[in-house]
């Protein structure tokens, strides 16, 4: 993946560079590329035309795997009894292609650089939780079928690991105001410098600052219920009980409901 991400972002660097030469202008957008091949007779619209479909088929299967069907997946998880598969597909067209408004994100250029970099400013903690919880706090040991029982040792505090939503939160917040000037301009919002150089490292301040945040609260206060001894995997219906390791580091039994075992496949998923 990062190899295709970086062959992608190459082909748009040169594409846009080469756009000066035949327009006079830098043209970052390929659908404006595509309304001067029109000019150039028959030839120009057949290219147009399958370029425009290439670019339909991308756009149709990159939005109904990779947001569509996980939005829709979301959404039952929240309320099962109401929401099915397609009706989450629905409701997250209505609100990815109405609600947000995407034809002013895709107005500009600089409108649409300012959403991207929006999603970094939430994106760096969310990683940096997640890389710091699988590799430094629980060292690759995880309990796979209590993640996806919701009483299961990953229930924490109401459902919630809060050491996770303070190291959320930490960072995210002092990006926010250059978060609102990216957005609104400097006419609107007015901040220091200081906050606005912080902006431009808002994906790796971020991850860092999670990481630090959250690897310290995990090994201050920990969640021991979550600390066991090997990974656990629902292996031919053969019933594992886990190890709980106590604060010296001797492992203990739990006295755990049938739920925090495995047990065979289908029991434990339904």
């Amino acid at each position: 993946m990062p190899i295709i991400f970086t062959l992608c972002g190459v082909l748009g660097i040169v594409t846009t560079s080469a756009s000066k030469v035949f327009s006079g202008d830098y043209l970052w957008n390929p659908l404006d590329i595509i309304a001067i091949w029109l000019d150039y007779g028959s030839g120009g619209r057949c290219a147009a035309f399958f370029a425009a479909l290439a670019w339909y088929i991308a756009q149709v299967g990159t939005n109904i795997t990779a947001n569509s069907i996980s939005a829709a997946n979301d959404l039952t998880v929240l309320s099962p009894r109401w929401i099915d598969i397609r009706r989450g597909c629905i409701i997250a067209a209505l609100v990815g292609g109405w609600v947000l408004v995407p034809w002013k994100i895709l107005n500009s250029a600089q409108t649409f650089l300012a959403f991207m970099s929006g999603y970094a400013v939430f994106l760096g903690p969310i990683a940096g939780i997640i890389a710091s919880d699988y590799w430094l706090v629980k060292r690759n040991r995880i309990d796979i079928p209590s993640l996806y029982n919701p009483d299961g040792r990953y229930h924490y505090i109401g459902g919630c690991n809060w050491r996770a939503a303070v190291a959320f939160i930490v960072p995210a917040a002092p990006l926010l105001p250059g978060l609102g000037l990216s957005i609104s301009g400097p006419e609107t919002i007015h901040i220091t410098n200081g906050a606005t150089n912080l902006y431009t490292l808002n994906f790796l301040f971020g991850f860092v600052t999670s990481v630090v945040v959250y690897t310290i609260l995990s090994y201050v206060m920990p969640a021991k219920e979550t600390l066991i001894k090997d990974m656990i995997r629902d292996l031919d219906g053969t019933i594992i009980e886990a190890q709980v390791q106590d604060d010296a580091g001797v492992e203990k039994g739990l006295d755990t409901a049938p739920s925090e075992k495995i047990k065979a496949s289908n029991a434990t998923l339904r």
